[in-house]
């Protein structure tokens, strides 16, 4: 009995130190995805990363760059969110892997509209980390360097009960950008205390619906998804996402 005590004691803190060993490899802010609540005690001394903690048990989570996912998550939920989102870092009860190289972020339809003539690319090492998006619609191949943002997809914090920050909070963090040709949810990362847009590359809508009052009238959808999908099944989500956004055919409700 004594053994498995002394076992239990040392199993967090073997794992613990794991964790802060990788963190610590790397010379730029990264996002980590952990399924356990123990890199909480690390957030705050790299400032600049994201730590997604992904966890039903946990009772409360603080910090201006911790996100947390009230749900435990599935082998199938791991793939899906590592098609569409890139960690550097996933800890889990097993210990501690590490993401580098070239990874192709497959926009899965099970989380994120599908766009097929999109193709995203993340290139990292422990230094940097390049993205690069190719746009192929129309015919035209649009390709552009972006500068990587740490965090997760509005959509992902949704999909998978984000509960920190509050949707309060989140509904009145969202950015408020006139200029944003195409203002959605799918555009906005969440960094905890902070919510920013991206793609702003895409070149502007000029035709008969004009985008220029995009802002407008999808933020206050966003602001009506995140009061309204709170502790709601992913599915429930979609569907919900669906019939404000009207992404019916690029969404697959499963």
């Amino acid at each position: 009995m004594l053994k498995v005590l002394l076992f239990s004691f040392l199993f967090i803190p073997l794992f613990s130190n794991q964790l802060c060993i990788e963190i610590n490899r790397f010379n730029r802010p990264i996002t980590v995805l952990d399924l356990t609540g123990e890199s909480m005690q690390f957030a705050q001394e790299h400032p600049q990363s994201v730590f997604v903690i992904a966890n039903e048990s946990l009772r409360a989570v603080s910090g201006n760059n911790i996100i947390w996912l009230k749900y435990q998550l599935t082998q199938s939920d791991l793939d899906a969110l590592n098609a569409c989102e890139h960690f550097d870092l996933i800890h889990d009860v097993s210990g501690t892997r590490v993401n580098l190289g070239i990874h192709i972020l497959k926009k899965s339809s099970r989380i994120h509209p599908f766009y097929p003539w999109k193709r995203f690319t993340v290139s990292s090492t422990y230094n940097d980390i390049r993205f690069k998006k190719v746009n192929t619609k129309r015919g035209q191949c649009c390709e552009a360097e972006l500068e990587w943002i740490p965090g997760i997809n509005l959509v992902s914090y949704l999909i998978y009960n984000g509960h920190h920050p509050s949707r309060a909070i989140a509904a009145e963090l969202l950015p408020i950008d006139l200029t944003h040709t195409d203002w959605m949810p799918n555009n906005v990362i969440v960094q905890g205390s902070r919510l920013r847009l991206i793609d702003f590359s895409d070149p502007p809508y000029t035709g008969p619906r004009s985008r220029n009052n995009r802002c407008e009238v999808m933020r206050p959808k966003a602001q009506k998804l995140l009061r309204e999908s709170l502790d709601k099944k992913p599915v429930d989500v979609l569907k919900l996402y669906t019939r404000l956004f009207g992404f019916r055919r690029l969404l697959k409700l499963e």
